[in-house]
């Protein structure tokens, strides 16, 4: 009787559908998978591997249209460098816990979160460098408006095809942080992504997101994050997408927080 009680429980937890993504370029949201990258300031071959996803567990109808849920996002990046010959060394490790308390009336989303993010120095360089401890606790206020513009019929209605997009800005501010110098603790994301969803195949979607990160107080002006690629189908348990990414900008990773970070690869993400 307690097993089928837990197991209908558990399957209510792990069903709950997401009422909104977290974004898809901003470099630490929650994913599953992988990017195989050329580091164009440090000359070498990256692999950085994520492991993540953003967890519904309760979700409350309000007035109207209106509905709120409550979710946990968790994550764990880890970059891995090739080093000489076939040795591989992993470099860091990035940590993400948040819970995001979001709220979508119609096309409009408003997500707000408390995060968590921890850094550390990984084996593979700490004969090289000492390892600080980087940690921080910041509140954040995500603000979105998504669409999806009608099908249009193309080639003698041979192919049906719509445009779905969404724009977001973040506002965040940092309340706990070591070490305290390291940065701002005003944080502000510019975003938005547009995907072509093909209704004739219904396998893949081209797709293209971006993220942007003001630093006016710093030499480097602006982060840029993005990818160019295809998903799956957005109707399936799970979403896969394979992409190139590009990112040019500040570290986002607590190890080396501040300096200059430019790649360009490609990468596989499950949802």
């Amino acid at each position: 009787m307690y097993s089928n009680l837990i197991a209908v429980a558990l399957s209510s937890f792990l069903s709950e559908k997401q009422l909104s993504e977290p974004p898809l370029a901003y470099p630490l949201s929650p994913d599953l998978g992988f990017s195989l990258v050329e580091n164009t300031r440090t000359q070498t071959t990256d692999f950085i591997a994520v492991l993540g996803r953003r967890i519904p567990f309760a979700t409350m109808n309000l007035i109207g249209d209106t509905k709120l849920q409550l979710s946990i996002d968790a994550a764990v990046w880890s970059t891995i460098r090739q080093g000489d010959g076939d040795a591989f060394k992993v470099l860091f490790s990035d940590y993400l816990i948040s819970f995001p308390v979001t709220v979508k009336y119609n096309h409009f989303i408003n997500e707000f979160k408390f995060n968590h993010v921890s850094s550390h120095l990984s084996d593979g360089v700490r004969k090289e460098r000492i390892p600080i401890t980087y940690s921080r606790d910041y509140f954040s206020i995500l603000v979105a408006y998504e669409n999806e513009i009608a099908q249009r019929r193309f080639l003698r209605e041979k192919y049906a095809l719509s445009l779905k997009f969404k724009k977001y800005i973040e506002l965040g501010y940092i309340h706990k942080l070591s070490p305290k110098e390291l940065e701002n603790r005003n944080l502000l994301h510019l975003g938005g992504e547009l995907i072509f969803l093909d209704y004739t195949q219904q396998n893949a979607n081209i797709y293209f997101a971006y993220d942007i990160t003001p630093h006016p107080s710093l030499e480097k002006k602006f982060s840029y994050s993005m990818q160019l690629g295809f998903m799956t189908n957005m109707e399936n348990p799970y979403t896969m997408r394979i992409a190139f990414v590009l990112f040019d900008g500040l570290d986002y990773r607590g190890q080396n927080l501040g300096k200059k970070l430019s790649y360009l690869g490609i990468g596989l993400f499950i949802r």
